[in-house]
């Protein structure tokens, strides 16, 4: 690092002060912090002034179908299904800036490290809808009058979705690295030390426990000022390692959701006539449930789960309980 600026300051310890005003970092120590922030977080230390530049990246990739059957004979089908795959560095989920670069889970010096699932990736999802003119006149043979038009008119149409979960990160919001020594970021990677993750079993039974949190070191590997891991009991532990879990790896629940749509058409007369409409969101009442930790608002789906807090347990449902709604309608 070389500057005039640099001239009449004392470097701290750590740092030699060469012939050419450039400076050179012999150990990470807590005084030289600010010499080893990465360049586009300049000052996130002291928060003296907040750098910033975009290096997302983002690539995706689908495969698109569809099945439809036009309105024909009073029904309606359409099924529409998309297998896909969503990557990047940096989603915003989790920092809700345009930048996607205020704060980085994995090394901060390199961008790739962050690469893995958006925080949205669905890796299926399929949606059916459907709009069926019950034929009751021509089942009964009832003429469109009188009480025909009372009895026929009827009509049934959802929409039902199926998709995968949304993925999480687990995260150790104790592991501050060398890089960010003061604690900034608190998304810092976990330290997986093996063993089952997830744990086993129906979404119910493990809505209170869905990650296996005694997989991963808390705090992660301690390293000196050289960033050579050394025992966390050792005098020369200034912070922590780098953890070795990935962004994204794994997967909420999967997703379902059923809604229906009972229609009554009663004509009047030729030009008027009277709609009666009872729907269902949720109709089977079946919780969808959100990955562990999230809990909607900001997030969305999109799930944190802390080693340090020894909790995975799902907190919320992506969709509502069943909801019943009647209306009624003359329409001329």
């Amino acid at each position: 690092m070389t500057g005039a600026s640099f001239a009449s300051q004392d470097p701290g310890s750590g740092v030699t002060r060469n012939a050419d005003g450039s400076l050179t970092i012999t150990a990470s120590t807590f005084e030289n912090r600010n010499l080893r922030i990465p360049a586009q977080f300049i000052g996130i230390a002291n928060n003296r002034l907040f750098g910033q530049e975009q290096r997302g990246s983002s690539i995706y990739h689908s495969l698109q179908a569809s099945l439809t059957h036009r309105f024909s004979d009073g029904l309606y089908f359409q099924g529409a299904y998309t297998f896909a795959k969503s990557i990047d560095n940096g989603s915003g989920s989790s920092f809700q800036d345009e930048l996607n670069g205020l704060l980085d889970f994995g090394d901060q010096f390199n961008a790739r490290d962050n690469r893995g699932l958006s925080d949205f990736d669905r890796k299926h999802r399929l949606v059916i809808s459907y709009n069926w003119e019950l034929p009751v006149r021509s089942w009964f043979g009832i003429e469109d009058k009188g009480l025909g038009r009372l009895v026929s008119g009827w009509s049934l149409n959802g929409i039902t979705t199926l998709q995968s979960g949304t993925p999480f990160n687990i995260f150790d919001s104790a592991a501050a690295t060398l890089q960010d020594p003061e604690g900034q970021n608190a998304l810092y990677k976990a330290t997986y030390t093996g063993g089952p993750i997830l744990t086993t079993g129906n979404v119910h039974q493990r809505i209170d426990n869905f990650v296996n949190l005694g997989s991963f070191l808390a705090g992660g590997h301690c390293v000196n000022n050289q960033n050579q891991i050394v025992d966390c009991a050792d005098a020369s532990a200034v912070a922590a390692a780098i953890g070795n879990l990935g962004r994204n790896i794994f997967r909420g629940p999967f997703q379902t959701n059923h809604d229906l749509g009972i229609v009554k058409m009663t004509k009047l007369t030729e030009k008027t006539n009277i709609e009666f409409r009872a729907e269902f969101f949720n109709i089977l009442n079946r919780p969808a449930f959100q990955s562990p930790q999230a809990a909607g608002g900001a997030l969305g789906n999109f799930g944190l789960v802390d080693v340090q807090s020894n909790d995975s347990s799902i907190l919320a449902t992506a969709n509502r309980p069943r909801t019943i709604q009647f209306g009624l309608k003359l329409n001329f």
